[in-house]
């Protein structure tokens, strides 16, 4: 009993993974990040396996595309109330290191007449969810959270109909793969010895199923619509590893074992208008529903010698949310576009359930890219976002951290596409 009560409590208070925006990622196309990353009411290009593959079929031609980006993010946190001496808290800040998602695409389809030129068929490969997050070990929520390290794959094969020549339909089978890595100092003693404090860690591979279907309308030459949605993915962990280093006269109670998990990758769906005011100017908006409430609790089973499995169930209580996008595209030159954008985004993370590695509050978001085009297949895409978090104090409700947190974020894109 002794034992699976220290392993409860040394554990409990681990997060599964997360990051910007509950743990969404939204950088799939260079080009669309640079206006907003609006993309699933525009005319299409290779993108559209991930933004809205209704509209993939009225491509005229074939492309491919791949791009990176790189996210440098900074979180700050003060403690709430004074020191011993009665002085405030000072500001502690994380060291993460530099992400970079990325995606690849591809998109292939007969040419000709007859009913095989209504077809695309395409392929993505792409990072919409990941985190890395590093406090250290010496700051003072390390009993919540040290770091955390995720990798999340997205492999979308994908076929698109056109039906008419202004509306298609799409969908795509998505098979993710990924792995996790967390680690946090677990804190063990008893009075009088002195505590001890060691590294607790959690890692595993994952993986999960899921799809994503869309479909685009251009009524008028001025006008399009599109409608996308991204099922729920439920990433499973079913042999990772749990270690407990350097604790001290407890360790012979913590033998490295075996846990399972399963952590959503939530559904979105979303809705898109691109407005073609004239041969040089785009204009688009679009609306992202995130279905966060799947997040309801951490679920994790941890296998015990001798004791079988101790069930951990770690409320967090998410709420679904809204994101709203607006861009526009100018053709400033012949072979140079420009692009601005903005999206507000309404956190999912109730009071109450704010983490170390989900200091998360409702954001503003700064877009600015361009393409530049050599001849009439390649064009070379880059963009830059500037992420505002609103500052937030809060009270964990099962680790009683309290206090602010302030996150901002820089974010490069580069990418590359051809046509042909």
């Amino acid at each position: 009993m002794i034992k699976k009560t220290l392993l409860a409590a040394t554990f409990a208070a681990l997060p599964f993974l997360a990051n910007a925006q509950g743990y969404w990622v939204y950088l799939q196309s260079a080009r669309h990040t640079g206006m907003g990353h609006v993309g699933v009411g525009l005319r299409p290009d290779a993108s559209s396996i991930f933004m809205n593959p209704g509209s993939t079929s009225l491509m005229e031609k074939n492309s491919i595309s791949a791009g990176v980006s790189f996210i440098s993010a900074k979180t700050a946190f003060q403690q709430s109330g004074t020191t011993a001496n009665g002085t405030a808290h000072p500001v502690e800040t994380n060291n993460n290191p530099i992400s970079t998602p990325f995606y690849l695409y591809g998109v292939w389809g007969p040419k000709g007449e007859g009913l095989a030129s209504k077809f695309k068929f395409g392929l993505g490969v792409y990072t919409p969810f990941g985190s890395s997050v590093d406090w250290g070990t010496s700051w003072s929520g390390r009993a919540a959270l040290s770091s955390i390290s995720l990798r999340s794959i997205c492999i979308q094969p994908t076929v698109s109909f056109k039906i008419t020549d202004n509306f298609g339909i799409g969908a795509g089978f998505v098979y993710s793969v990924g792995g996790v890595n967390l680690q946090r100092v677990a804190r063990t003693g008893f009075s009088p010895n002195p505590a001890t404090e060691g590294l607790a860690e959690l890692d595993g591979a994952a993986n999960g199923m899921g799809f994503n279907v869309g479909i685009f309308y251009q009524p008028i030459k001025q006008v399009s619509f599109g409608i996308s949605y991204r099922s729920q993915i439920d990433m499973t962990v079913d042999n990772g590893t749990a270690t407990m280093n350097n604790i001290g006269s407890v360790s012979p109670l913590f033998p490295t074992t075996s846990f399972k998990a399963t952590l959503p990758l939530p559904a979105i769906a979303s809705f898109g208008v691109g407005v073609y005011v004239n041969e040089k100017l785009t204009l688009s908006g679009e609306l992202n529903y995130g279905a966060w409430s799947a997040y309801d609790a951490l679920k994790i089973n941890y296998g015990v010698q001798g004791t079988g499995w101790v069930n951990i169930n770690s409320p967090r209580n998410y709420s679904d949310n809204f994101v709203f996008r607006v861009g526009g595209e100018y053709k400033l030159m012949e072979n140079l576009d420009v692009r601005l954008g903005y999206a507000y985004a309404i956190t999912p993370v109730p009071n109450g359930s704010m983490t170390p590695e989900t200091p998360d509050a409702n954001r503003n978001n700064f877009f600015a890219g361009a393409s530049y085009r050599i001849g009439e297949s390649l064009r070379i895409d880059a963009a830059l976002q500037l992420v505002n978090v609103d500052a937030r104090t809060d009270t964990n409700t099962e680790t009683n951290i309290r206090g602010t947190y302030k996150t901002n974020a820089t974010v490069g894109a580069l990418g590359v596409a051809y046509s042909f």
